[in-house]
């Protein structure tokens, strides 16, 4: 009963623990992260270029979007794994973490339609309800996407790890992403408003492009360190 209520690490802790372990791996979590921002990228161009060619760049762009959603299925897998390597061992294996991502897919998808719904209906009745419901399925995705848990008892297994830490898990994953969230908007600010302020030069239209662009390779800075919080602390939950 003492581990059910265990007091998951401090906030300064994690925001450590999760950068170091960012910095530590940034070449493991670029190689995975890399395809995913080329793709956004490649999408805001041929977006951009449709007015040109509705049909060969209308056509392209549906192609890129499909190329993109499912590369993101496999990314969030993978990534996932990586960053729960990372946080809790130190050491990633890219091998491992690629293994048998297909069986993956379809209990995370499911888990997150699930979940997502309770949530979703429990933010309809007041807000709080929905809150409690989404702290209390926190795991589950988690369990489903690192231990291989199946979708009905990992839904079971995050009721019972969140059980009477459910205050303590939202002050953690709140201030914790407020922190991070705070430095990347002012990160993809200024970014955006120089690359931007750059390609007005050329167009308004270019302008947009390349401040899109600098959000996604900023993005790509500190989505590792955003996905760490969420598995660090699951990896303590389990504790």
């Amino acid at each position: 009963m003492a581990d059910a209520v265990k007091k998951l690490p401090s906030i300064g802790n994690i925001l450590s623990t999760s950068i170091e372990a960012a910095k530590a791996h940034a070449g493991a979590y670029f190689r995975v992260l890399g395809p995913y921002v080329g793709l956004a990228i490649l999408q805001v161009i041929v977006s951009s270029l449709i007015p040109v060619n509705q049909t060969v760049f209308g056509i392209l762009a549906i192609v890129v979007t499909i190329a993109t959603i499912a590369y993101g299925i496999y990314m969030g897998i993978v990534l996932t794994r990586i960053s729960y390597q990372a946080v809790m061992a130190n050491k990633v294996d890219e091998a491992k973490a690629k293994k048998d991502v297909a069986k993956a897919v379809v209990p995370m998808i499911v888990v997150g339609i699930i979940t997502g719904f309770l949530t979703l209906l429990g933010l309809i009745f007041f807000i709080v309800p929905g809150i409690i419901v989404g702290l209390m399925f926190f795991a589950a995705q988690y369990l489903v996407i690192i231990d291989g848990v199946p979708i009905g008892e990992s839904l079971k297994k995050s009721k019972e790890l969140t059980a009477g830490r459910k205050g303590d898990l939202f002050v953690k994953l709140l201030v914790t992403h407020l922190v991070i969230g705070f430095v990347y908007v002012l990160a993809v600010g200024i970014t955006g408003g120089v690359l931007g302020g750059v390609g007005s030069l050329a167009s308004e239209e270019v302008a947009g492009i390349l401040a899109e662009i600098g959000s996604s390779l900023v993005a790509m800075i500190f989505i590792p360190p955003m996905t760490n919080i969420s598995t660090y602390i699951f990896g303590h939950l389990k504790k």
